[in-house]
């Protein structure tokens, strides 16, 4: 089965088929797809109660107010605790189909949003209506179904980019702050695999780790040029270059100067830092 991620559906040409909304109340202890895998996608929106969905790698708990997106062929157990309210939750079943045929957005569970707008649960409900109404409009059906994927995914993105800003501007702070710390250990400090690490900082900020550190250490040398009595030999040592000749090949691409004719004219005022 061909997965894309939610960024990318958002931009696809693909239509919904096999729609089946449901309204739903549990009064037994659990659901189980563990012998035979789910046969279709669906979205589900916690209305009352708490659900904990177990699959063979994870635990995801939802309760009142979260979405979870429910893959095809994805075997899992749903265990419901009703507490002071029964457990009850709105699902909408379907199936997403472009040209090559059908895919799905994970191979697993995965939480759409945590304590969702209170107009989410009045889509899923506009969509159950639509649904069971009389005459069954199938345009009307996927409009809604297709307005409120969009919502959600937009939002999910919307939540992760900010996540995601949050990790690249720690990431930054380290670099910076740090000038010998190891990429592997930046990551590990930031919860991240180095991979997804180097992948991330470059999609959000247009450079490699390695290059922005390295920016980042010739703007520091030209402010302690300007600003500082320090000699270029200990402005290099300073900021971790350890080979002197290649500290100074470096500056001189990058300024088309030597420090010390640098010094000179930021000390003229003929260099704005």
């Amino acid at each position: 089965m061909r997965i894309y991620s939610p960024a990318e559906i958002l931009e696809k040409d693909f239509t919904f088929q096999n729609i089946l909304p449901l309204r739903q109340m549990w009064k037994r202890r659990n659901y189980s797809y563990r012998e035979n895998p789910r046969p279709d996608q669906g979205i589900l929106l916690v209305t009352g109660g708490q659900i904990d969905y177990v699959t063979a790698a994870s635990t995801i708990h939802v309760s009142a107010g979260d979405i979870i997106y429910l893959p095809k062929g994805c075997f899992y157990e749903a265990i419901f605790y009703p507490g002071i309210k029964q457990v009850t939750n709105l699902l909408i079943n379907f199936d997403m189909m472009d040209d090559l045929g059908e895919f799905i957005m994970s191979a697993c569970p995965f939480l759409l949003l945590s304590n969702a707008a209170s107009h989410y649960q009045f889509q899923f409900e506009a969509i159950v209506s639509a649904f069971y109404g009389s005459p069954r409009s199938f345009l009307l059906l996927k409009s809604l179904l297709y307005r409120l994927m969009y919502d959600l995914l937009s939002e999910q993105q919307c939540q992760q980019f900010g996540t995601t800003f949050q990790t690249v501007e720690h990431i930054i702070t380290m670099l910076s702050e740090i000038p010998d710390k190891p990429i592997s250990q930046i990551a590990q400090a930031c919860g991240i695999s180095e991979s997804s690490l180097r992948r991330t900082f470059k999609q959000y900020t247009g450079t490699s780790p390695a290059q922005y550190r390295l920016d980042s250490k010739m703007r520091q040398a030209e402010k302690l040029l300007a600003t500082s009595n320090m000699s270029p030999k200990e402005i290099c040592f300073s900021l971790g270059f350890y080979d002197e000749a290649y500290f100074y090949r470096l500056f001189r691409i990058r300024t088309g100067m030597t420090p010390l004719d640098y010094r000179s004219k930021a000390r003229s005022q003929q260099i704005s830092l």
